[in-house]
This record gives structure tokens, C-alpha cells and sequence, in this order.
């Protein structure tokens, strides 16, 4: 589980958190009352690991988040135009501006202090929503989940185009009729490999300022995906 939240924006204290919290869901006796810095242990551990074993993705979430970062320090918003389907993509992070409120309870007690206020005067940090503020951290955490989630959702607007039957759709999962799911079976993998044949990375990234340079790609086929039997998207 911790590999596959990577893309996500998990970072070792959450991958932590992922072993802390199976090892009560599996039922492991031996780690359910284990202290959580044995967890914390854990997510450190796999997040190194895959800073060796997975050098080529990692580079590319550094340069998604250093895109976030960009953003985050001109203060904007990372927006992309999603390839084929047109489909724009803004990551409207916000949250409410934080004011420092100071509230008395009852009548004064004692002297006023140097604040100017009394003894039993509470000062609290409201947030005020109706002066929104850009979400600190937000643009580099999402930049790399929601370049994901922006193809698959281009994925799946490319394959309900493409069907000339009904389909019926569940966040990234597919379904049809009985007689129509050989066609639907063979559009899921003609789309997809259309769509990651447009290069959608290299699209995205030179919308958003990456920098791919450093960034080493592989040689994978992707048109083998039409004769694979299972197709996970």
C-alpha cells in the first residue's frame, strides 16, 4: 500500500501512519500494540527505499512539487489544459484568513495588563472564511495526484466518446451490457494508449514550468496495452 500512495503526495510520516493503521486492520497481533514510532520506522524506511529502487519516478514528483512551489511563492494557482479533451484543470486551494480575536468573559477582573486587556480576556485565531487566502503547501502537495486524476478523467471522457453503446461509469471504473463489454473491453485500451501516446506529460509539465530535463524516460510500449488481458486504469 505504502508504494502505491506514493504518486499521491504520501510522504514518510504518512506511509507511517498506512503501517500503524494496517496492522490493525490486518489483524497482525505481533504489530497492532507496537509504540507508532515503530510505524514512523517503517514509512521511513519504504520512503527511502523507493528513493533507490524508484530513482526515475521519484526525480519526476520532485519536479512536480518544485512546480507547486514555484506557484506557491508567486502566490497562484498550478492550472493545466488537459491534452485531447481541452479540459482545464485549477488547483483553487483556500482557506479562510486567520485574524487574532480577543474575547472577554464577564466583567473585568483586576487591572488592565500591558495588552490592554484583562485578566480574563481569552484571545483566540478565528479563520474568516469570506477573505480567502491561497492554501499554504497545497500547490506542491497536489501537483502530482492531480495531474494523475486529470488523466484518468481524460481517459474516461475519451472512452465514453469513443462508445456508441451505453456505459456506465463509477470514478475510474467502467461497465456495459453484457453483449457490448468485448467493444467496451477493446475501447479502454485503444483510449488509453491514444491518450498516453499524446505525450500528456511533457504537455502537462510545459504548462506548469517543470523542468523534465533531469527526468530519464523509459522505453515501455504502451501500445502492448491492446493485447493485455488485464488493464488497470
Amino acid at each position: 500500500m505504502n508504494v502505491m500512495t506514493l504518486p499521491y503526495g504520501s510522504t514518510p510520516y504518512g506511509m507511517g501512519q498506512q503501517q500503524i493503521d494496517d496492522a490493525s486492520k490486518h489483524g497482525f497481533e505481533s504489530l497492532r500494540f507496537l509504540e507508532n514510532k515503530w510505524g514512523s520506522f517503517l514509512g521511513r524506511l519504504v520512503y527511502d527505499e523507493c528513493r533507490i529502487r524508484m530513482a526515475r519516478p521519484m526525480r519526476l514528483l520532485g519536479v512536480l512539487e518544485a512546480a507547486g512551489k514555484a506557484a506557491e511563492a508567486d502566490n497562484r494557482f498550478l492550472s493545466w489544459v488537459v491534452p485531447l479533451t481541452n479540459f482545464p484543470v485549477v488547483q483553487h486551494y483556500v482557506e479562510g484568513r486567520v485574524k487574532k480575536t480577543w474575547v472577554q468573559y464577564g466583567a473585568p477582573i483586576g487591572e488592565r495588563r500591558s495588552t490592554g486587556h484583562y485578566v480574563n480576556t481569552f484571545q483566540l485565531n478565528l479563520t474568516y472564511p469570506e477573505f480567502p487566502i491561497a492554501s499554504k503547501a497545497k500547490q506542491s502537495l497536489g501537483a502530482s495526484p492531480n495531474c494523475i486524476h486529470s488523466l484518468d478523467a481524460a481517459h474516461l471522457m475519451l472512452t465514453a466518446d469513443a462508445c456508441d453503446f451505453d456505459i456506465t461509469t463509477i470514478h475510474d471504473s467502467f461497465g456495459a451490457l453484457l453483449c457490448d463489454m468485448p467493444r467496451l473491453f477493446r475501447t479502454v485500451r485503444e483510449q488509453f494508449v491514444r491518450l498516453h501516446n499524446s505525450a500528456p506529460l511533457e504537455f502537462i509539465l510545459s504548462q506548469i514550468g517543470g523542468d523534465i530535463n533531469n527526468v530519464s524516460m523509459g522505453n515501455l510500449d504502451v501500445a502492448q496495452i491492446l493485447d493485455s488481458e488485464y488493464a488497470f486504469i
